[in-house]
């Protein structure tokens, strides 16, 4: 939970406001885009619901609250 532990990380995520966001791997058929763009690019997916999760606890909000299963904290069921 880098990004929920240290403000850098965090500030990074948050920075990017609503772009989407896609590893730009021609090689990483589950991660990244592939060699046509059309493969399952979960990590951009992973980071973008990790970005909107971080949006609702706010910039600075404590890294507790993030933890799995904390009340109002990093929602892993989906």
């Amino acid at each position: 939970m880098q990004f929920a532990a240290h403000a850098g990380p965090r500030r990074m995520v948050l920075a990017m406001a609503a772009a989407a966001l896609v590893e730009d791997s021609p090689h990483g058929h589950f991660w990244g885009r592939g060699v046509d763009g059309s493969s399952a690019k979960h990590l951009g997916l992973l980071l973008m619901r990790l970005r909107r999760e971080l949006e609702a606890v706010g910039p600075s909000g404590p890294a507790e609250s993030l933890e799995p299963g904390a009340p109002g904290g990093w929602d892993t069921s989906a």
